[in-house]
């Protein structure tokens, strides 16, 4: 099965460091090749680093983030990670092509159930 590379974008870098540090990665054929806090920075990595999958928290750059990185190029999925529970905000994230979100704080069993919805997904 193939390794699938994974940035993480998050304003807080404590739960950056510990959903980055989590096994659940290398469990699910993923490997995390990049992280960061700021989205401008984040943009440029994603640009360069192609990673299949990005995970991101909603107050970086919400849905802008992802149609910015997608109107770059950027051939991924993305997942949300938030607090935000608005209806509005889950459907304009799925409006705009986003493969699932996960609620804050991070879960390892809603994440491992995003991860295999982008498996199923990414079948060739």
């Amino acid at each position: 099965m193939n390794i699938y590379g994974v940035y993480l974008l998050d304003n807080d870098r404590i739960t950056l460091a510990s959903i980055k540090k989590s096994a659940l990665w290398r469990e699910n054929n993923f490997r995390v090749i990049g992280s960061g806090t700021d989205p401008d920075a984040a943009a440029r990595e994603i640009a360069a680093l192609r990673p299949a999958l990005v995970i991101y928290e909603w107050e970086t750059g919400g849905i802008m983030l992802m149609k910015k990185l997608r109107a770059a190029g950027a051939d991924c999925e993305f997942i949300l990670l938030t607090y935000c529970q608005s209806f509005a905000a889950v459907r304009s994230f799925y409006t705009n092509g986003g493969l699932d979100y996960l609620l804050k704080p991070f879960n390892t069993q809603d994440a491992e159930r995003a991860l295999l919805r982008f498996h199923t997904k990414n079948l060739n």
